[in-house]
């Protein structure tokens, strides 16, 4: 029996992209599960400037469990790069700090 080739081939279909590791490349963690981590998805509308096959129109990037927790990841449109950007530390409010006890003289 003749096997059947695959319709995709051969007709201008790239294969899906896969998550492979982090988008951090200091880190490289393994990709393992969507329950881990932090997956982004970015439409793109010139997939030739960002490296990728025409019928390419979204990317996806994942940091992993770690990663996502101090930075998130975005697109630069101008440059067609991924930027990693460091999440700003939320300063606690006032009203949220504890009270100190008062001195007993």
């Amino acid at each position: 029996m003749a096997e059947r080739p695959d319709s995709r081939v051969g007709h201008g279909m790239a294969e899906p992209a896969r998550i492979e590791a982090c988008a951090n490349q200091d880190c490289k963690a393994p990709f393992h599960s969507l329950g881990e981590g932090k997956l982004s998805v970015f439409a793109i509308h010139n997939p030739l400037l960002w490296g990728l096959p025409a019928n390419v129109k979204q990317k996806a990037l994942w940091l992993c469990g770690r990663c996502c927790q101090h930075m998130s990841v975005r697109l630069d449109p101008g440059l067609h790069q991924v930027r990693l950007i460091p999440k700003q530390v939320q300063p606690v409010p006032k009203q949220a700090q504890p009270r100190q006890a008062a001195k007993v003289a």
